[in-house]
């Protein structure tokens, strides 16, 4: 955009038609979601976003994503995403105390629902609808 001289939103346009993507596409949407942010964090709000955190990570998915449409447009490689990105993997995006208690939780559920099987279980023996032997061991 610098190189160009041109306003982000102008700049979108242009690259868009010049990768023949529609501006009915979703990565149309998500670009123009980011370019839109930081436009108006700059002309709106005024503020240094150049020194925020949020927009130095909007700028590397812009970039990403113009990367990935860079060589095959018709389909994009996302390869490179995670060093633009800082991730070593695509799991490093989920905070690992999430995925903690994520774990912890699942873990309950899961005691909790053997809890509850053991209870209809027993309570199916003492109805009479478990086990069907008499005393003897033969089935009635």
């Amino acid at each position: 955009m610098e190189r160009t001289g041109r306003v982000p939103s102008g700049w979108l346009d242009k690259w868009a038609q010049n990768k023949s993507i529609a501006v009915t596409d979703r990565v149309y949407y998500e670009l123009k979601t980011i370019i839109d942010a930081l436009e108006y964090a700059g002309c709106y709000d005024q503020i240094n976003s150049g020194s925020l955190v949020f927009a130095e990570l909007l700028c590397l998915r812009a970039q990403a994503i113009v990367d990935a449409y860079e060589n095959n447009p018709s389909k994009p490689s996302f390869e490179n995403a995670k060093y633009f990105s800082g991730l070593k993997s695509l799991s490093d995006a989920v905070c690992p105390d999430l995925k903690g208690f994520a774990a912890r939780k699942a873990k309950e559920e899961t005691e909790v629902e053997k809890q509850r099987q053991k209870v209809r279980e027993l309570r199916g023996k003492a109805d009479g609808k478990g086990d069907k032997t008499g005393a003897a061991g033969k089935k009635n």
